[in-house]
């Protein structure tokens, strides 16, 4: 009976992950500052997407590179109310002018030192 039972919930739970799971970001690698507005601005993301896409790229190249200093603990909290506001503002989707142009895209600022080592 398990033999039978196994089967059925590993096709069941492929079915679920597959009409649950969310469209992802375009390669972030090259993606440009048009092309994940336009993701946003049609609903193919989210800036929660977008930012656990880029946290995920950070965690994958951190340990080699040492790719940050600090990590905005609130990153996640900060692009759920930046999706918010998208929502408010422009209810049916679409371009949304009156938000402006990195409205809900994560921002890293790089920290340059000089120094006479």
């Amino acid at each position: 009976m398990l033999r039978l039972l196994v089967p059925c919930l590993v096709a069941l739970l492929g079915l679920f992950m597959t009409c649950t799971h969310a469209a992802s970001p375009p390669l972030l690698l090259d993606a440009t500052l048009e092309e994940l507005r336009a993701g946003l601005d049609q609903g193919s993301f989210t800036s929660v997407d977008l930012t656990k896409a880029y946290l995920a790229r950070i965690n994958e190249t951190h340990g080699s590179l040492n790719t940050m200093i600090a990590i905005n603990p609130d990153a996640l909290a900060i692009a759920a109310a930046k999706d918010a506001e998208r929502k408010q503002t422009c209810p049916d989707g679409g371009a949304c002018p009156s938000l402006g142009p990195l409205h809900g895209i994560p921002v890293i600022l790089k920290d340059n030192m000089a120094t006479f080592d």
